[in-house]
């Protein structure tokens, strides 16, 4: 089964739309949608903002509904000038650009006492991802790189800018 995961409910709404034989359960003030979306068994859940959110909606989907896989869709801000509004970035990796810690010696974006700066996406579900992109949405460009997430709304060009040179992000 995988976890299909929007913050917003205009970036799961759609999807939600699609799903048969429903049933909703709620679960830390969430809707969780268990249907099936093509035949095949799905989670459909609207998180809310921001990485707390989130990360509660990931472990209730590892832990209650069991997922193999859970993706995260929704709107970003490019950070980049080619990709524009409309286009598709399909994360290769993400970290956190608003974690700091280099007062204790880490990177810029490092979580303290994890292995790894970033966390990468599944290679299996960027190809099916990318493949699906060119089928289904052939005039719309598909980028794959970086997200580097915040609990930040960034409007800022300066801090965009901070944002690749630091971190080499696409959104």
């Amino acid at each position: 089964m995988l976890g299909i995961i929007g913050a917003m409910d205009e970036e799961v709404a759609k999807i939600k739309e699609q799903l048969e034989d429903v049933l909703v359960e709620t679960r830390a003030a969430m809707d969780f949608y268990k249907g099936k979306l093509d035949g095949r068994e799905v989670v459909v859940v609207r998180s809310g903002i921001g990485k707390v959110n989130a990360a509660i909606c990931t472990q209730i989907l590892a832990d209650i509904y069991g997922v193999s896989g859970i993706i995260n869709t929704g709107i970003a801000g490019s950070l980049k000038a080619e990709i524009n509004i409309g286009d598709i970035v399909l994360s290769e990796d993400a970290l956190q650009h608003d974690m700091d810690a280099t007062g204790f010696g880490y990177e810029p974006g490092q979580v303290p006492r994890v292995d790894t700066l970033s966390f990468l996406a599944d290679k299996n579900l960027i190809k099916l991802a990318k493949d699906c992109c060119s089928r289904v949405n052939p005039d719309i460009n598909t980028f794959v790189g970086r997200v580097v997430s915040g609990d930040q709304f960034i409007s800022d060009k300066a801090k965009k800018e901070w944002l690749v040179k630091t971190f080499q992000g696409y959104c």
